[in-house]
C-alpha cells in the first residue's frame, strides 16, 4: 500500500500562522515580524480576541486572522492565499470595523492611535515587494484624509521570486516575511538567525502535531464552499450588470436613433438626408416606412 503523503505546511496556512504567532510563548516571533513590517520598535504587543463584534444583530460577526494591540496602535494581520476582489473587500471591511470601534470607545473623535492592517498576499501581478496605502487625495498623496490609518501590503508572489534569485541583500531585508512561505528545508538556509530558527522549530512541531488535519476544521467545508460560491456569484453578477448596462445603453441609443429617423421620415424629410443624419442605411430606413 502506498504511503500517504502529508501536506507540508507553511506560515501562510491560516491555522499554522495563528497557532504559532499568536501563542504567548512565541511573542518574540510576532514582535520580530511586526518590526520587519512596520520598521519601528515594538515595545509590547497583546493578542486580542480575533472575533470582531458587529453592532447589528442581523450581521454576522467577523473573525480576523490576527488582531493585536501594540505600543504603535491597533494591528490587524491577514494571510491571503489569493488576491481576489472579495478578499480585498473583506479585509477592508475588517479594518473599517476596527477603526469604527476605536472611535466609539474614545471620549472624542480625535483619535491619535494608529490603526494598521498588514496583508501577506499571494496572487498579486505587480513586480513590487511591498506597498503602503492610506486615505489621501488621488491627485496629491501629500494630503491625507486620516494620518492614523494605514494598510501595509506584502506581495508574497514577488517575494517568493526574490527568494529563488538567491539575492543575499533582498533575503536579508525580507527574511522575516519570506519565512512565512518557506518550508522547513528551505528555512534551514537562513536558520543561522535565531528568530528564523525558533520559527522553523515551531513550524516543524506544529506540522507534526497536525498531520492529516484539515486546515479548514475551524470552518466547515460546506460553509467555506458556500462563502466562496457566494463571493464568486456576487462578482459575476456585478460583472454581468456592468455588461448589461453597457449593452442596454447601446441598444437604447440605437432604438432612439430609429425613432428619430422614423419621425423625420413622417415629416417628409428626404430619406438620403435622414440616412446622413442618423448613419442608418437606406435599407434600414426603408424598413421604418
Amino acid at each position: 500500500m502506498a504511503r500517504k503523503k502529508h501536506k507540508i505546511y507553511t506560515g501562510m496556512d491560516d491555522k499554522a500562522f495563528k497557532d504559532i504567532f499568536l501563542n504567548e510563548k512565541n511573542r518574540h516571533l510576532l514582535t520580530a515580524l511586526l518590526e520587519a513590517v512596520l520598521k519601528e520598535k515594538i515595545d509590547h504587543v497583546v493578542v486580542e480576541n480575533t472575533e470582531l463584534i458587529t453592532d447589528n444583530a442581523h450581521v454576522k460577526s467577523k473573525r480576523v486572522d490576527a488582531f493585536l494591540t501594540a505600543n504603535i496602535g491597533l494591528v490587524n494581520i491577514e494571510v491571503n492565499s489569493k488576491n481576489n476582489d472579495y478578499t480585498k473587500m473583506r479585509n477592508t471591511t475588517y479594518l473599517f470595523t476596527i477603526y469604527n470601534h476605536t472611535t466609539k470607545v474614545g471620549e472624542s473623535y480625535l483619535n491619535n492611535k494608529q490603526v494598521i492592517q498588514i496583508n501577506f498576499t499571494f496572487g498579486m501581478r505587480i513586480n513590487k515587494p511591498e506597498f503602503c496605502y492610506g486615505l489621501c487625495d488621488l491627485n496629491d498623496s501629500k494630503y491625507r484624509l486620516l494620518s492614523n490609518f494605514k494598510i501595509y501590503e506584502f506581495n508574497m508572489t514577488y517575494l517568493k521570486k526574490l527568494w529563488y534569485t538567491n539575492s543575499a541583500y533582498e533575503i536579508q531585508k525580507y527574511k522575516y516575511i519570506m519565512m512565512l512561505f518557506l518550508k522547513p528545508k528551505e528555512l534551514e538556509k537562513i536558520s543561522d538567525d535565531k528568530i528564523v530558527r525558533d520559527y522553523m522549530d515551531e513550524l516543524i512541531k506544529w506540522s507534526e502535531a497536525f498531520k492529516g488535519f484539515s486546515i479548514d476544521n475551524w470552518i466547515s467545508p460546506e460553509e467555506h464552499a458556500q462563502k466562496i460560491i457566494a463571493s464568486e456569484r456576487i462578482l459575476a453578477e456585478e460583472k454581468g450588470m456592468k455588461k448589461g448596462m453597457k449593452e442596454g445603453m447601446k441598444e437604447g441609443m440605437k432604438e432612439g436613433i430609429k425613432k428619430t429617423a422614423k419621425n423625420l421620415l413622417q415629416m417628409g424629410t428626404p430619406i438620403e438626408q435622414v440616412s446622413k443624419a442618423t448613419s442608418l442605411s437606406i435599407k434600414e430606413l426603408q424598413k421604418l416606412i
